[in-house]
């Protein structure tokens, strides 16, 4: 794949990864839509895959609040961390508090 081509396929990941990003926000918070966790965790999780920072940190809250999906807090933790990672500064802070958590240390080791 030429270089130009790869920018146009990066460009369109970008705003797909918003476009469903704001999807799953509709659903999450009830703006012109019913509110529905379940569709909103669908599409953050479309965004999330894509890179989408904040749609990772929503997946991690989603999984650790049980919102729309089972609660697990080691997938919660995961996506925290991949949000973390690229400087999202509410999922450090929630990773650092979810450590001094003995449960969730206990299942992340």
């Amino acid at each position: 794949m030429s270089s130009k081509n790869s920018k146009i396929c990066n460009e369109q990941n970008i705003i797909d990864a918003e476009t469903w990003f704001q999807k799953g926000n509709e659903y999450y918070l009830g703006d012109n839509e019913t509110q529905d966790f379940t569709l909103a965790f669908e599409w953050f999780g479309k965004a999330a895959e894509l890179g989408h920072i904040e749609a990772q940190y929503h997946l991690g809250s989603m999984y650790y609040d049980g919102s729309g999906v089972t609660k697990n807090d080691e997938k919660a933790m995961a996506w925290y961390q991949k949000a973390a990672d690229k400087g999202h500064v509410q999922s450090m802070y929630n990773l650092g508090c979810a450590y001094c958590e003995p449960m969730i240390i206990m299942a992340t080791q």
